[in-house]
């Protein structure tokens, strides 16, 4: 019983190493992507898109770059609902 118990806690660590792998994986990608399409400004998760000196093309090539770098496509509703640097993380996390 005690030997189960260590695996199924040793499944549980490892799960959540994953996760927290995935997720910094997720912040250097999303991170990169946004940084082609601002000059010099400082990203936050709670930067709104807009104050990064982002328009709408920008944020549309932004979904895009998304799209092709993590292999899925966003909902037109997913899109109207991205304010921040946060939102995005949120949704690809979301989709994954």
């Amino acid at each position: 019983v005690f030997g189960e118990a260590c695996e199924e806690i040793n499944g549980l660590v490892l799960i959540r190493l994953m996760l927290k792998m995935s997720q910094e994986l997720i912040n250097q990608k999303l991170s990169k992507i946004v940084k082609k399409f601002i000059k010099g400004k400082e990203i936050t998760p709670e930067s709104k898109l807009k104050d990064l000196g982002l328009d709408s093309l920008d944020i549309a090539d932004i979904l895009a770059a998304i799209e092709e770098e993590f292999g899925f496509e966003f909902e037109d509703e997913e899109m109207y609902s991205i304010s921040t640097v946060e939102d995005l993380k949120n949704l690809i996390e979301k989709k994954m």
